[in-house]
């Protein structure tokens, strides 16, 4: 293929890549990947072409993109993320990675891949961008370990044996929006103590027995979700003054537990056997506003009780309302890959 082409198509794919993706756009400021350096190959025909992706890596410096060809999938070979640079598939139903993928520098960049039947994507060193990808059937889907301020954005991570994104004594600051996140056998979402400030946002988190689990760290914002058929929780939150905003749950067995000082707002609760419950560490209104919103399965003209615990060990049984729910449930639609809802 003629290289000034495919210059073309590359920079065609890498600003696709990082302006729009099905379903929302995406503003720099969030995912700003850097497209200054040089441009590596990896498949395909062109002369220079590399056979894979390590050796492309190898000989590439920060800034630099690595654009790699569908037509020498599937990759089997685990990725070391361990430079500055973006790592882009030419379609990410056809280019396929079998193998593990790991971050060891801040601020790279994979996008437009399957990435399958290894240990998933771990992105450890912090403000990594995982973009419009399928992540499916690995040992778990994202493991962000003690990071943060990472952007996992548009992508599909479904059918994993672990998590489909999990994190441990995280500093906070991610940004999770637009993905769908389906049939993974362990919690769809699940931070552990430390971090917050986290954006989880306009996703689709479905068939879970729970769908998010966030222990602790505060002034998360949960925003314009699709929370469906999780078997056991829908969002299980652990302390801490979180914003919950414009989810939809349905049938869920148990829509949300909630701890903290919190605002939830604009959400759709659907066909969840318990639609919310709260335990908090302490005495204090966790629905702090008048301006709560939500809709809980059916239109109401009255309060709606949520009852939940607080206190020392949870021992003393509280009841917060919803003073303002919904009449019609909100129109919250999440599309990627086609799948809109």
């Amino acid at each position: 293929m003629n290289k000034g082409i495919v210059l073309i198509i590359v920079f065609f794919f890498i600003m696709m890549s990082f302006t729009s993706i099905p379903g929302f756009q995406i503003n720099n400021q969030i995912v700003k990947p850097s497209v200054r350096g040089s441009i590596f190959y990896v498949g395909g025909i062109g002369p220079g072409n590399y056979s894979s992706i390590k050796e492309a890596i190898k000989n590439a410096t920060d800034g630099d993109t690595i654009f790699v060809f569908s037509d020498s999938s599937p990759y089997y070979e685990n990725v070391a993320l361990g430079k500055s640079i973006n790592l882009i598939g030419e379609d990410k139903n056809t280019t396929t990675i079998v193998g593990t993928i790991s971050f060891g520098a801040y601020y790279a960049t994979i996008s437009r891949f399957t990435i399958r039947n290894r240990d998933g994507v771990y992105a450890h060193s912090g403000y990594a961008n995982i973009i419009d990808n399928n992540i499916i059937y690995n040992s778990r889907g994202i493991d962000l370990g003690n990071s943060g301020d990472n952007r996992i954005i548009g992508n599909n991570i479904s059918n994993n044996r672990g998590c489909g994104i999990e994190a441990w004594f995280y500093w906070g600051g991610n940004k999770i929006i637009g993905n769908i996140i389906k049939s993974n056998e362990g919690t769809g979402i699940w931070f552990a103590p430390t971090g917050g400030w986290n954006i989880i946002k306009d996703n689709v988190i479905a068939d879970h027995g729970c769908g998010i689990s966030l222990m602790d760290g505060g002034n998360n914002s949960i925003t314009g979700n699709v929370i469906i058929s999780n078997t056991g929780i829908g969002i299980d939150l652990f302390c801490g003054g979180n914003t919950v905003t414009r989810n939809s749950f349905q049938n869920n067995d148990i829509g949300l537990m909630e701890i903290g000082s919190n605002v939830i707002e604009y959400n759709n609760f659907i066909g969840n056997d318990v639609h919310t419950t709260f335990h908090y560490r302490g005495i204090r209104a966790i629905f702090s506003t008048s301006r709560n919103l939500n809709y809980w399965d059916r239109p109401r003209l009255l309060p709606y009780p949520i009852f939940g615990r607080v206190g020392f060990f949870g021992l003393i049984p509280w009841i917060e309302f919803d003073w303002n729910p919904a009449k019609e449930p909100y129109d919250i639609t999440t599309t990627i890959q086609g799948c809109g809802i």
